[in-house]
């Protein structure tokens, strides 16, 4: 990617037009693939996108476990977590 995650600098602008052009190739397509799915893309941050309608729900601070107790991709073989 253009910048590292979480650096907050111009280069982590989501449409810096500069760094290499595999980076923004690949910046590309994670915000196509997220747009298609209904998120939106925070202007100064590639890496950060918002969910229609996230605005009107309540935050949560929970262990991801508690969410998805198997683990995420549980179904297709790739377990994270415990």
């Amino acid at each position: 990617m253009p910048s590292a995650f979480d650096e907050f600098k111009t280069q982590a602008h989501a449409d810096w037009p500069s760094g290499s052009e595999e980076a923004r190739h690949h910046r590309e397509v994670l915000r196509r693939a997220m747009k298609s799915q209904g998120f939106s893309v925070l202007a100064t941050e590639w890496w950060h996108f918002d969910y229609r309608g996230c605005d009107r729900e309540p935050l949560l601070d929970i262990p991801l476990e508690r969410v998805v107790p198997h683990g995420v991709g549980a179904e297709t073989g790739i377990a994270v977590g415990p």
